[in-house]
């Protein structure tokens, strides 16, 4: 949240690790994902080949748990069955409602062998200070260079450092 700047970025997204255990469809099997803020994808670039895209309200904290799976798992897991889009299933425990599927090609950042996907929802109203697993990655604005948003990120950092100190 403190690192949105409309000045500096068209876009940006917060990335964390996570696996969990698939059961449906077959023999349990651990699955590596990524929970996404619900700007992950117009921020690398890539739109669900079936289905939607996460949106806004998706990434609040205790909504509806939804996931998107990767190509590779749609294929593996599901044999390609658009279907499988709007269908509920266990994922780690709880019941996710899968609302998309990515092409075959997307590459995601960060963590490049995440098979499913699904909204971080961070609490941005009280968010942790320690939170030192989250990655951001964003897109420069038109006419901001790399070292402009380096140097603009040093200050920022400072300024957070400062006024959380002691979190």
């Amino acid at each position: 949240v403190d690192w949105r700047d409309p000045a500096l970025f068209t876009t940006s997204t917060t990335i964390t690790g996570w696996s969990a255990p698939l059961t449906h469809g077959g023999e349990p099997e651990l699955l590596t994902g990524a929970q996404v803020t619900a700007t992950y994808f117009a921020t690398i670039g890539a739109r669900p080949l079936y289905g939607r895209d996460f949106t806004a309200d998706d990434d609040v904290p205790n909504a509806p748990r939804v996931a998107i799976l990767a190509h590779g798992l749609w294929q593996r897991r599901f044999g390609g069955d658009p279907a499988i889009v709007g269908t509920s299933m266990p994922i780690g425990g709880a019941p996710h409602t899968i609302v998309g599927v990515l092409p075959a090609g997307v590459v995601p950042v960060i963590l490049t062998d995440a098979e499913i996907f699904r909204p971080l929802q961070l609490n941005t109203a009280d968010p942790s200070r320690g939170a030192i697993f989250l990655r951001v990655v964003a897109r420069l604005a038109d006419e901001v260079t790399i070292e402009t948003a380096r140097a603009r990120a040093d200050v920022k950092a400072r300024q957070l450092e400062l006024a959380y100190s002691s979190t």
